[in-house]
């Protein structure tokens, strides 16, 4: 009987949204938040990847000066929608301008410690990590993913956004104009990231392709194809 009676937890929603520095930056009040849990909630938005910062060229994190605001969202998207799911967004862009940088040991460090930073501090439920570009093979995105995940708490939520397969060879499908045909990952590839990752978001909008129905057969291309990876 007692059973019956408790307060069960509320469902997740299974929907994800990234949002951006409006929200991380700026103070808040706790009406305006709620507000935006009821419109999350309403689109059965569950997991939400929110801005931190990213690594500059001279590899200092852009944004220090907001932390503050940033650790004080985390704590009052929390306190107004528990279920939730809420992942620090960091970003790598992987040329600072001179060149390739992610096979750097100081650089990866460096995200491994923000990344502690992002959830032992300012108390998000996880990383959201987006490194870019990262083409197909690329053992030093895999090797970064490791690091981050080992110096994070057990069971600590790790995503990534992750490109779509730009130009597939042998596909009926549009492929963006620009783009060197056969850049794609290879399903080990893909594999291999998903066993190190709990969340993949496939960066399908970011086709190139200006037709609706052209944008349809893509989007559906990359579920297919990354799903049955």
């Amino acid at each position: 009987v007692l059973g019956r009676l408790r307060n069960d937890t509320p469902e997740r929603p299974p929907n994800a949204l990234w949002i951006g520095t409006e929200w991380t930056y700026e103070t808040h009040d706790d009406e305006a938040v709620e507000q935006l849990v009821a419109d999350l909630r309403e689109r059965k938005i569950g997991t939400i990847y929110a801005w931190v910062s990213w690594l500059e060229p001279d590899e200092t994190w852009r944004g220090v000066d907001n932390f503050d605001k940033v650790s004080a969202f985390a704590e009052q998207f929390k306190r107004l929608y528990p279920e939730s799911e809420l992942l620090g967004w960091i970003s790598l862009p992987v040329d600072d301008g001179g060149g390739y940088r992610l096979d750097q040991a100081d650089v990866q460090e460096k995200v491994v410690q923000f990344s502690q930073t992002t959830v032992e501090e300012f108390k998000f439920d996880g990383v959201f990590l987006n490194i870019e570009p990262v083409w197909d093979g690329d053992d030093n995105f895999l090797s970064l993913v490791r690091q981050v995940r080992a110096g994070l708490p057990e069971g600590t939520l790790i995503g990534a956004a992750i490109p779509p397969d730009w130009s597939p060879l042998n596909a009926d499908i549009p492929v963006p104009p620009l783009i060197v045909p056969g850049t794609v990952w290879e399903d080990s590839y893909k594999q291999s990231a998903a066993l190190l990752l709990d969340q993949m978001a496939i960066m399908t909008y970011n086709s190139g392709l200006s037709s609706s129905s052209d944008y349809t057969l893509w989007t559906a291309y990359q579920v297919r194809t990354f799903a049955q990876a």
